[in-house]
């Protein structure tokens, strides 16, 4: 969370750029257009936000294009922040710690955002 403040500070501007795909089918010209956001925003809005669900739902093309612009905006060197699915035990924060925090986890991320606080069960794996 530091890291965002610091970019927020240095850049003087609290805006995080939200990529949450509409429910469509994410075809390739939706990761050129979010490809271009990020590379015309770069050095201007100092963190962008993916929504797991969102790209999730678009199955194993919206998992490999969530890949693939969350590395570019890593590479862009914005604070990336990924939204992942509300844990409603700890077998499922289980999980997801392990899914998200595995060495070979595909999407790069800074921040993981994840749900509301339900007691220490829900967070103790992260």
């Amino acid at each position: 969370m530091e890291r965002l403040q610091e970019k927020i500070r240095k850049r003087k501007m609290p805006l995080v750029l939200d990529f949450v795909p509409a429910g469509e089918k994410l075809p390739q010209c939706v990761l050129e257009h979010s490809k271009s956001w990020l590379e015309g925003l770069k050095g201007v809005v100092p963190g962008v936000r993916f929504s797991f669900s969102g790209f999730a739902a678009e199955g194993p093309e919206g998992l490999q294009v969530l890949s693939r612009l969350t590395e570019r905006a890593k590479r862009l060197g914005y604070c990336v922040l990924l939204t992942v699915p509300e844990a409603m035990s700890s077998r499922e924060a289980e999980y997801f710690a392990d899914t998200f925090f595995a060495p070979q986890c595909p999407w790069f991320f800074d921040i993981l955002v994840t749900s509301a606080y339900l007691g220490t069960d829900s967070v103790r794996p992260y």
